[in-house]
């Protein structure tokens, strides 16, 4: 399951070379969000699960809007690699770890 996970970074990067600076914070037509801020919800998910190793939580409602990442592609890039890296480096004890999660995912 690592290996999907590690996959989906490797696709992000992939596609993230392929923009120019000025198209990672463009909005596009019709579109409320840049492919900055995209990139950065993607990676707020990942450290919310790298947090959880310290914390034991897993708190998908913790975003870093507004953050660097949103507008510096060299800095979104860096962020995928490092999490890359912490994904190779997990044990076993790491994956097994029993988390607990909060999420408000607006069900009532």
């Amino acid at each position: 399951m690592l290996s999907h996970y590690i996959s989906t970074l490797d696709q992000s990067v992939s596609f993230l070379t392929q923009l120019q600076q000025r198209d990672y914070c463009k909005l596009a037509d019709g579109m409320s969000s840049s492919i900055g801020v995209h990139a950065r919800h993607i990676l707020d998910h990942f450290m919310s699960l790298q947090t959880c190793l310290e914390t034991g939580l897993v708190d998908y409602e913790n975003r870093r809007r507004g953050s660097l990442v949103e507008t510096s592609l060299p800095e979104a890039l860096n962020q995928f690699n490092n999490i890359k890296q912490w994904m190779l480096a997990l044990t076993e004890a790491d994956i097994s770890q029993v988390v607990l999660v909060h999420s408000d995912v607006g069900i009532n």
